[in-house]
């Protein structure tokens, strides 16, 4: 996803309002900086749901789309989909 440096703040401070997690542990700072492109490491953020949320994950059949919503609403599942963009 490429921004702008003015919209990183913007998009930081939403995902943390949803998420209650600094957004930069899911970032890839050198794409960041070198490139002014946004790269969402979903990996980690499935890991850190997994971390936090072990019981709901574990469910066969349930996806981590499912579990963003359950827990975060539809602003959490549409942010995700915002950065994967």
């Amino acid at each position: 996803m490429k921004i702008e440096p003015s919209e990183f703040l913007p998009i930081g401070n939403e995902f943390q309002k949803i998420f209650g997690i600094s957004f930069g542990k899911f970032i890839d700072m050198r794409f960041l900086l070198a490139r002014k492109e946004l790269v969402f490491n979903l990996l980690k953020f499935t890991d850190w749901l997994e971390e936090c949320y072990p019981d709901e994950c574990s469910i066969d059949g349930v996806s981590y789309n499912t579990v963003v919503e359950r827990k975060f609403g539809k602003r959490g599942v549409k942010m995700i989909k915002k950065l994967l963009k």
